[in-house]
């Protein structure tokens, strides 16, 4: 993980990955249950609105245009961490941020 990112953004990159390969994106804030014991930190987050998820959005092996699946709420201020649908993590500003949240 790069130097910097939080724990809560890299957990979630984790859980994005885990729903991903394991039956399909996370659809809906009820589809964390499943994940909540195992990636607490990043449920948390999430539910807090201090990370945002982009629902239905899977990670893609090689996606040829990456687009913010998940980002810091930070993001929307000032700068934060995103993960990309390509499975990577990167610092983003508001001006990179997808126009609907």
């Amino acid at each position: 993980m790069p130097a910097g990112a939080s724990e809560a953004i890299t957990e979630t990159h984790a859980l994005l990955l885990e729903a991903t390969y394991g039956g399909g994106p996370l659809k809906s804030e009820k589809d964390l249950t499943a994940y909540e014991s195992k990636f607490p930190n990043a449920v948390a987050s999430i539910k807090s609105g201090d990370i945002k998820v982009m629902w239905g959005k899977p990670i893609k092996d090689n996606s040829p245009s990456p687009e913010i699946i998940a980002y810091e709420k930070s993001a929307e201020s000032g700068d934060g961490w995103s993960i990309k649908d390509n499975g990577k993590l990167e610092k983003v500003t508001a001006a990179d941020l997808p126009k609907s949240k």
